[in-house]
């Protein structure tokens, strides 16, 4: 079944993927419409979760060193078809490969067969950004191609990436949909976020945390699911976001945030009633935090410090059920965007910001050495320190163009 599994996959591919044409694979013929759904039918109470677990491996290898200017939709279009299939979508969400028992967000986002598909992007790594090149197919010697050039590099990357965000909107929205898998996509989204709080710190570790790509696609997908609810004519769903979610939630921990204008007796007012334990718990946290504040100012007068005390774990992921605390998926998944946004696309648009403070110091420094020496007056030393900065002006503005 596994042998056969893997077989399937290549004609799900075939005629989409040009190096499917390389090694004698012209031949392969890509299956009919509508044998996806026969198939699943099939094999539903066989071998069809064992032939899924291949077949998921496979489409997500097939991306895995894909850039946005590679093949990535047809594997997608397929996982998509599945998520869609009352029989096969409850498998996947019982699939290791669905939440798998990864440490960090990196190693997550390896794991899972949507992290591939999720990394996809423009945003540089530090292993890439896949095949074929972004900077060298589009990118390369950009200031002296011609801005139509760059516009429609742009845009030509631009519509690619949003067609990878609709496919991935496709595959939630219709896991979503179903009432046994919709918890699943819950806790597959809260274990996203919680695995990479780390995003949030001003020095991102890249070796635990996932990539940019992944959190920039993730942004958008969450924006979509908001959509329908965000819609200011429809108030009524709006109604249903609960602001208790932030203290009450066994899903997302908002523990760490800071409080604006708000004294420990006005912050604990906010925990939901519902669970009175936590007013107790607010509090405790609350002098903790301050206690290890107080340690750290003490510490850098020379007052000396002590060792804050541990978080109490009854303040952690209260509720058992895992079930969200009795909230409303809309009140969720306005929680989960504004997590995501602040994790992912917040995060690039400083990471960005940075990047063009650096380039136009550069070109400041530049600029000043052009009129105090023009053309380096035959200075060696100012010549090459010239040639430096333009080549980290050039390097930023190619820069500029991947996060753009």
């Amino acid at each position: 079944a596994r042998v056969a599994a893997g077989q399937l996959v290549d004609h799900m591919l075939a005629g989409e993927d040009p190096s499917a044409t390389e090694g004698g694979g012209g031949n392969t013929e890509r299956i009919p419409a509508g044998f996806l759904d026969q198939f699943i039918t099939r094999f539903a109470d066989e071998s069809l979760e064992e032939m899924l677990d291949v077949i998921l491996v496979e489409l997500s290898k097939s991306v895995r060193q894909v850039s946005p200017l590679g093949v990535f939709l047809p594997a997608l279009r397929v996982i998509a078809e599945l998520a869609a299939h009352p029989l096969s979508a409850p498998i996947l969400t019982r699939s290791r490969l669905w939440l798998p028992s990864s440490v960090n967000g990196r190693a997550f986002e390896n794991e899972c067969f949507l992290g591939p598909f999720l990394k996809i992007s423009t945003v540089g790594d530090i292993f890439g950004t896949g095949l074929p090149s972004v900077m060298e197919m589009c990118f390369s010697n950009i200031q002296t191609r011609r801005q139509s050039e760059v516009q429609a590099s742009l845009g030509s990357l631009r519509a690619s990436l949003g067609q990878l965000t609709s496919a991935l909107h496709s595959v939630l929205h219709a896991l979503l949909k179903g009432p046994t898998t919709r918890p699943q996509v819950l806790d597959w989204i809260a274990k996203v976020l919680k695995i990479n709080m780390g995003r949030s710190k001003m020095n991102i570790d890249v070796f635990r945390n996932a990539t940019h790509g992944f959190f920039c696609n993730l942004s958008v997908v969450m924006l979509k699911l908001c959509s329908p609810f965000m819609d200011p004519t429809k108030a009524d769903r709006m109604a249903r976001v609960d602001f208790t979610y932030v203290t009450a939630s066994d899903r997302v921990d908002f523990s760490e945030e800071t409080k604006l204008a708000a004294s420990l007796d006005e912050a604990a007012k906010w925990v939901d009633p519902r669970n009175s334990s936590r007013i107790d718990n607010v509090r405790e946290m609350q002098q903790i935090i301050e206690r290890r504040e107080m340690a750290r100012v003490g510490s850098s007068s020379g007052a000396g410090s002590s060792e804050a005390p541990a978080r109490p774990e009854s303040a952690v992921g209260v509720g058992a059920d895992g079930g969200g605390g009795g909230f409303h998926f809309i009140c969720e998944c306005y929680f989960f965007t504004a997590t995501t946004l602040h994790l992912g696309l917040m995060k690039v648009i400083s990471e960005c910001f940075s990047h063009l403070q650096d380039m136009q110091r550069h070109q400041r420094s530049l600029q000043d050495l052009e009129r105090l020496a023009p053309g380096g007056s035959g200075n060696a030393q100012v010549e090459a320190q010239m040639a430096e900065l333009k080549s980290l002006v050039a390097r930023g503005t190619e820069k500029r163009m991947e996060y753009e």
